[in-house]
């Protein structure tokens, strides 16, 4: 698990560095919605049309090359449609997420379960309710890992979510496409993420339980405290990206012109005035709160580590998107984290 992550975070860092193909490729694997396939628009391709017809003499020329020119772009289109897929799969993240740790959790609880002494047959509602949660809260109690998947499981769920009912997608599929191998890792990303919940710290070795003080209480309330509410900014800062894609294909479409890129608007809303990637700035905070609740365990700093390294990336593209496609984009305007990077 370790290796993932430090391949992961070496990725994203290489990324950032001037390497031949490399990094160009790093960057793809990290554009999120950004990647385009080049094509001949409508409106180019009609002006030319019109420009050639009032010259009779080279309208059938112009006829043959561009049954020639189309069956080169077709042939160019079709293989990098290969390398790329729609961005609206970014949601298959958040499904593999929520029923992998989902299973976990299941896996967990049977088998703590299986082995408690309490096995009653007593079968009404009640009883059964009062029991699994008297297991629930037993396990978090003495397993740390059990908690830190629970909150896990409320993050993928809720980015699960938002991908279905919340994000507002492009309406050319072709403006909006991720990386294939991007598509491939990040289904590895939530796998991996899951396992790498676990606490090998604080274990008394003579009984197997966890040594609670009272700096591990303060430490788990207020990762939990940290963890719920950078959730609820995250949401908000997808709440108004969608809102303002909303608002600007609205405009376009009461307006004559065609405008609209790729439907993306300025934001000066929150922590939107002083970066460009505020939603990427919380997840960072969501995954150390994670990594207090787990009392900085190895393998959830790797996680933390390779989730920076990687947001990074994709908060420094976005920018210099954003700057290249939205006038006036403000220049002061960090990336991800406000008046640093």
């Amino acid at each position: 698990m370790k290796d993932f992550w430090t391949m992961f975070a070496i990725a994203s860092v290489v990324g950032t560095l001037d390497v031949p193909f490399v990094s160009r490729f790093v960057c793809d694997l990290a554009r999120r919605g950004k990647t385009k396939i080049s094509t001949t628009t409508t409106k180019t391709k009609t002006n030319m049309k019109t420009k050639t017809k009032n010259n009779k003499s080279n309208y059938e020329a112009y006829e043959a090359n561009e049954k020639e020119s189309y069956m080169k772009s077709s042939i160019v289109n079709a293989i990098e449609s290969l390398k790329t897929v729609p961005h609206k799969w970014f949601a298959h993240f958040y499904v593999v997420g929520t029923f992998w740790n989902m299973y976990l959790l299941l896996a967990t609880y049977n088998n703590n379960d299986s082995s408690s002494s309490s096995s009653s047959s007593s079968s009404s509602s009640r009883a059964i309710v009062v029991r699994t949660i008297t297991n629930i809260t037993r396990i978090m109690k003495n397993d740390l890992s059990f908690l830190a998947r629970v909150l896990f499981q409320f993050h993928v769920t809720r980015r699960l979510y938002e991908s279905l009912f919340v994000q507002v997608q492009g309406q050319n599929e072709k403006e909006s496409r991720m990386h294939v191998l991007g598509y491939v890792l990040g289904l590895l990303y939530y796998i991996c993420a899951s396992l790498s919940l676990v606490n090998k710290n604080n274990i008394d070795n003579n009984n197997g339980a966890v040594t609670t003080t009272a700096y591990d209480l303060i430490r788990i309330v207020t990762a939990s405290l940290l963890f719920f509410y950078a959730n609820y900014k995250q949401n908000e800062c997808h709440n108004q990206l969608a809102n303002a894609r909303k608002r600007h294909s609205n405009t376009n479409n009461k307006t004559t012109k065609t405008t609209n890129k790729n439907s993306y608007k300025q934001i000066n809303e929150g922590l939107f005035k002083l970066v460009a990637c505020p939603h990427y700035f919380f997840e960072i905070v969501i995954y150390f709160a994670i990594c207090l609740l787990l009392n900085f365990s190895e393998l959830s700093v790797y996680m933390l580590v390779a989730v920076f390294a990687n947001l990074s990336v994709a908060a420094q593209h976005n920018l210099l998107w954003y700057k290249e496609n939205i006038s006036r984009f403000p220049k002061q305007r960090k990336s991800m984290i406000p008046f640093v990077f």
